[in-house]
């Protein structure tokens, strides 16, 4: 029966029933994350976007814009409450697309208003499907050599990085994070030994192929926390349920050696609390120290610099070009700028942070990072280990990486509308389509 035939108008209203609504919303929204997926691989990561017009990119922009605004519009129900704060957001966010031309900001706050009454797992199951989609097409038409794979040479040394049709090798890296924080996610309920060997050989290969020492880190030291977990989980005989619950007792546990043992009592307990107490600013801390540290960028640095492969110099660069503005400024896409040599150099700036604030404005940096701290607030309280340690994970991406703001390179930016949306199903919601009829 189509959703026309269960719609009655009654003094301007559309009256469906609930379950049948939230269906269709799934639908409407899953539809904007493939195709946010199709536009990212073939014109902002890969070498698609040489072979394939951009105006195919701006008719799928439109329709994932259209799409993302049926569903929040008209398939889902909010409290006042949900609705004061999404229009007071919607100004700040109009306000910072005009001052900066970009509508990346705009994309990304549909994506997390839109994500209401929406399955987790669900979700989360189509973006791995959409990685390893993207992944398979990506590499195999760069082997036939339908679009350009570009081998570069790291500086200083001779070893070659493989992009594979990708953009960057980085890029490549990057989906394959993706792929193994995701599948931590959604596996770990049946995570056993070859699991970890297989997720440990694609760590190694990737960092063969790509010569990615950021993502490839991060990706060995999350598996390396996971499995920390994951064997205090067999020792004790507590485990993790489906939400990510942490340490809870459990009557299958045989072996009470962790359990009684004095470590786990004090250190553990006493770490777990202090960690508790101030990981809630690690946003904050990540967002500010990057801009602090490329604003007062001088040679005293040089080695933090160097360690940051020359970030906190762009940085420092890119404030002095554009400053810092409440809601950020224009800045075109491939700039450069001249040298202490006098050379003229691509302008690159791979910190997220720094690169909302000049771009979007300060007001956007302060609430992602607020955000993001209430975010973690509330994975603690939870106790959600599993989707703490990705969102860590992903916030350090930041540092290193602008593609930290896209949907489609960042899901942990899904779960920031867990800190918008107290509940999925409250009783008392209305549809915002019936407010503006209203006024």
């Amino acid at each position: 029966m189509s959703i026309l035939k269960n719609i009655s108008l009654d003094n301007m209203s559309f009256k469906i029933n609930k379950s049948q609504l939230y269906k269709y919303g799934e639908l409407l929204f899953f539809s904007s994350v493939i195709l946010a997926f199709i536009d990212y691989i073939l014109f902002d990561c890969t070498n698609f976007s040489k072979i394939i017009p951009n105006v195919f990119g701006n008719i799928l922009t439109i329709i994932i814009y259209l799409l993302l605004l049926l569903k929040i519009i008209t398939f889902s129900y909010y409290t006042s409450k949900e609705i004061k704060i999404i229009f007071l957001l919607t100004g700040i966010v109009i306000l910072s697309l005009l001052c900066s031309k970009n509508f990346l900001i705009l994309k990304l706050f549909l994506f997390i208003i839109g994500n209401k009454n929406i399955s987790t797992k669900k979700l989360f199951n189509l973006v791995r499907k959409l990685i390893v989609f993207s992944l398979v097409i990506t590499i195999c038409c760069s082997f036939l050599n339908i679009i350009e794979s570009h081998n570069i040479l790291r500086d200083n040394s001779s070893f070659i990085r493989y992009s594979l049709g990708f953009n960057h090798p980085n890029m490549l890296s990057m989906f394959i994070l993706q792929f193994i924080l995701i599948s931590l996610f959604l596996d770990y309920e049946k995570f056993n030994v070859k699991y970890m060997i297989f997720y440990l050989i694609i760590i190694f290969v990737t960092y063969f192929i790509t010569d990615s020492r950021t993502t490839c880190m991060l990706g060995l030291g999350c598996y390396c926390i996971f499995l920390f977990i994951y064997f205090l989980k067999l020792d004790t005989g507590s485990y993790l349920d489906s939400n990510s619950n942490f340490i809870k007792e459990s009557t299958k546990g045989k072996n009470d050696f962790i359990k009684n043992n004095l470590v786990q009592k004090t250190v553990i307990k006493k770490s777990f609390l202090f960690f508790k107490k101030i990981f809630i600013f690690f946003p904050e801390f990540l967002g500010f120290g990057s801009l602090f540290l490329g604003k007062y960028y001088n040679v005293t640095l040089s080695q933090l610099n160097n360690l940051f492969s020359g970030r906190l110099m762009y940085i420092n660069v890119f404030l002095n070009m554009y400053g810092i503005h409440l809601f950020g400024t224009y800045v075109p896409y491939g700039s450069s700028y001249i040298n202490s040599k006098g050379e003229l150099v691509p302008l690159i700036l791979d910190n997220a942070y720094a690169n909302i604030t000049i771009r979007f404005g300060l007001i956007i940096l302060i609430l992602l990072l607020i955000a993001y701290s209430l975010l973690t607030k509330k994975l603690i309280s939870q106790k959600q280990i599993i989707s703490l340690l990705i969102v860590s994970v992903y916030l350090v991406f930041g540092l290193m990486e602008s593609h930290f703001i896209y949907i489609t390179a960042n899901f942990s930016l899904f779960f920031l509308s867990q800190v918008l949306y107290e509940s999925n199903t409250p009783s008392n919601n209305e549809k915002i389509f019936s407010l503006l009829l209203k006024i």
